[in-house]
């Protein structure tokens, strides 16, 4: 595509003591035109949590009712 096309992608990992996140991030940027001077960029983050300790209290609070 005449270098018209270009991706770019990240992944960042954060830890604290309470939580642990992990961010992606997307984008695509699309250069339209004789001279490549219209821009179109489409990008999508997400952000996803782990929390262990909630869901290891949860656990045992089920567990326990079901005993």
């Amino acid at each position: 595509m005449e270098d018209r096309l270009k991706l770019t992608g990240s992944v960042r990992y954060d830890k604290s003591k309470n939580f642990d996140r992990i961010f992606t991030r997307v984008s695509a940027v699309y250069s339209a035109g004789a001279e490549k001077n219209h821009n179109f960029r489409v990008f999508s983050k997400q952000v996803l949590e782990i929390q262990p300790h909630r869901i290891n209290i949860l656990d045992l609070i089920l567990e326990m009712q079901y005993c």
